[in-house]
């Protein structure tokens, strides 16, 4: 009988070993300033902790089809809370000048009871997550949790992890609006309650196709129309475009009974920070045309959420680059690493109303007309008539109120100039050359100032001359 009991005893504690398994995980903390050492030490634990069950074959094996993050976190939770056994520190390293506390942990598990622990949990999450996607309310939840998700992780975006998690949340929230979408039309119409004073309210919003929510429960995307909501209390309308980009848009209003209430609303998108770095002195940045000054050390632009364009003038060049930027981010470019371009269209455009603005800011002498529609600057004067290779000649090398980039005017800039003719002292009813070929190399295209007529003539005949600089 005690050799029989004996081995049963052998064979129980047998069992218990082999089902115990020894698991070993590490993690480094770096807190903050406002953290004592003591919740950095606690932090660096419960992740060293985390480390070890997320490494564990049991672990690994029982999630490996659990694709829901937050169910992955909560049985983590679960786990880490007691299903670790014998645990005890088996390495301590704290660096306290880089704020660094590092830890590796050892201890037991029950891999059965794990196993266990983990597809009890999972069952529970799709059964919860069965009957909450077959009603409406449930929907509404899930979309409501969804919110409070998405500006949580926003706020930790800065980390490419993150961002994943942020940008995997919206896809789900969008489909889940998508049903919620679905849903609603096929159930029968019933917020029409005659007992209660409802009033009917009209949203539309800047930019179209945004999600809104009144009272927190999603609604519908704009335009909303005819919405019946109850009168004589305040209202909580929200307006929720891509989180990513766009700041949520809040108003409370109380609505008197019948009114028809018609609210305008517009998304704003929110802000962003580029750090830009360059070895190069940095003359002017363009973000979507707009310019951008730049002053002494370090240059930090502000810039709408989403995809931006951005044009660097520096000493040696353009570099052009889109960017895109998620609000409230922060990012460091350097421009270094782009190639140099050819002088952008927006960079000509605002070159060309620089220039323009610093011609006009003088007095105008009486060398120059300048046209303010085309803002075109032509030659006052009247140097006479001659061939067109002379004519090009002379323009290309004469220099006039200290600008040296004359030109011959093409065609249409010579017909604008007809235009406005009574703006020169002398413009002879006859015809001025162009620059431009007219059907093959012998001829030219010519304005007729008389009347203002467009013909083409032999380049070796003589015509008058207006030469002009500025835009092409």
């Amino acid at each position: 009988m005690k050799r029989v009991l004996g081995c049963l005893i052998f064979i129980f504690y047998g069992l218990q070993t082999a089902l115990a398994l020894t698991i070993t995980g590490s993690a480094c903390y770096r807190f903050s300033d406002n953290e004592s050492i003591n919740t950095a030490r606690n932090n660096a634990l419960s992740m060293a902790k985390q480390n070890a069950l997320e490494r564990n074959s049991v672990y690994v094996r029982s999630t490996s089809e659990v694709e829901n993050f937050t169910l992955k976190e909560s049985i983590i939770k679960s786990l880490t809370a007691g299903f670790i056994k014998n645990l005890h520190i088996i390495e301590k390293v704290e660096d306290l000048d880089q704020r660094k506390i590092c830890r590796k942990i050892q201890g037991d598990i029950d891999s059965v009871s794990v196993e266990k622990a983990i597809n009890d949990a999972i069952k529970q999450f799709q059964g919860e997550n069965i009957a909450s996607k077959t009603t409406v309310q449930g929907l509404q939840k899930i979309i409501e949790k969804q919110n409070e998700k998405i500006e949580s992780l926003r706020k930790k975006s800065q980390d490419s992890h993150y961002k994943k998690r942020l940008i995997k949340v919206i896809n789900e929230q969008k489909n889940a609006i998508k049903k919620l979408g679905q849903k609603s039309k096929s159930i029968p119409y019933t917020t029409r309650n005659y007992d209660k004073n409802l009033a009917f309210l009209n949203i539309n919003s800047v930019p179209s196709n945004i999600d809104v929510y009144i009272n927190d429960q999603w609604t519908g995307k704009t335009p909303i129309k005819k919405y019946e909501i109850e009168a004589g209390i305040k209202q909580k309308i929200t307006l929720r475009g891509d989180p990513r980009y766009f700041d949520p848009l809040v108003i409370y209003k109380t609505y008197k009974q019948f009114e028809r209430s018609f609210e305008n609303m517009e998304l704003k998108k929110g802000k962003s920070k580029i750090l830009v770095l360059s070895e190069f002195k940095i003359r002017y940045f363009l973000v979507n045309g707009k310019l951008y000054p730049v002053r002494q050390g370090e240059i930090v632009i502000e810039v709408n959420a989403g995809l931006n364009t951005i044009i660097v003038k520096d000493e040696n060049g353009y570099i052009k680059f889109e960017l895109e930027t998620w609000r409230n981010e922060f990012i460091k470019k350097n421009i270094g690493l782009n190639e140099y371009v050819r002088k952008p269209k927006e960079a000509f455009e605002y070159e060309d109303q620089l220039e323009y603005e610093k011609i006009l800011s003088k007095p105008i002498n009486d060398y120059i007309v300048v046209d303010q529609q085309t803002r075109l600057i032509w030659q006052k004067g009247e140097p006479g008539e001659m061939k067109w290779q002379k004519a090009m000649d002379y323009c290309n090398n004469i220099s006039l109120s200290n600008y040296s980039d004359w030109r011959l005017p093409n065609k249409d800039e010579l017909y604008t100039a007809h235009k406005i003719k009574s703006k020169f002292p002398k413009f002879v009813s006859s015809s001025y050359w162009s620059s431009t070929d007219a059907g093959g190399t012998s001829n030219a295209w010519g304005v007729y100032f008389g009347n203002g007529d467009v013909n083409y003539y032999g380049k070796s005949v003589n015509n008058y001359v207006r030469c002009v600089r500025g835009r092409q």
